[in-house]
């Protein structure tokens, strides 16, 4: 359990070594702490390469993406699906301008539970489900065991559905989900084709 000591300079970034920092398991921050992760990995990174880091904003799909529909809506796919990740988009959803309507399907090796903590600030909830996918919540359960909301379990009905409650649309609950919604805007045979996941 005890640390070994960073590399000195006569071996630091040579090829073919691994630096172990610690025996013990990493345990990661996850949620509104991750702003304090950001803060003691810059910190780290500044050590260990001797120099300022400037840590850039990486776009990620299906991570709090936006994205405008044909009828000017705001579409935004987050693949939230456990606790820590919905208390991170929190103060994001409670940003949002307008009406706001969840589109929530999830897998069924997840806590729905978990939803709770952004579910009250939608102005609509339709729940939906993953179209070839069996280990799938039942869209039907998920509306009785919350108590309120719309079944509609095709998602791309789900996204017309919700374009006429709401101006923007947020889509969570598995990234499964969102990737199948994502693909009928980026198409993936054009991401193939021009090796981006923001396809023109």
């Amino acid at each position: 359990g005890h640390d070994e000591p960073l590399p000195d300079e006569t071996n630091h970034g040579k090829t073919g070594e691994s630096v172990i920092i610690s025996n013990e398991p990493i345990e990661f921050i996850t949620g509104i702490k991750s702003k304090l992760t950001k803060k003691i990995a810059k910190k780290i990174c500044a050590k260990v390469l001797r120099q300022p880091v400037i840590m850039q904003k990486v776009l990620l799909p299906c991570r709090w993406e936006k994205i405008k529909t044909a009828s000017e809506k705001i579409l935004i796919l987050d693949g939230a699906h456990s606790g820590p990740r919905f208390e991170y988009i929190l103060p994001k959803v409670k940003k949002i301008i307008g009406k706001k309507v969840l589109i929530f399907g999830m897998m069924s090796n997840h806590n729905p539970e978990e939803l709770k903590i952004i579910f009250s600030y939608f102005d609509q909830i339709i729940w939906t489900e993953l179209p070839g996918e069996r280990s799938v919540l039942s869209a039907e359960e998920l509306c009785q065991k919350f108590g309120q909301g719309l079944v509609i379990t095709d998602p791309d009905t789900a996204v017309i559905e919700a374009e006429k409650f709401g101006d923007t649309i947020l889509v969570t609950g598995s990234l499964y989900l969102c990737g199948y919604v994502r693909n009928k805007f980026y198409a993936p045979a054009k991401i193939l084709e021009q090796g981006t996941e923001y396809p023109i």
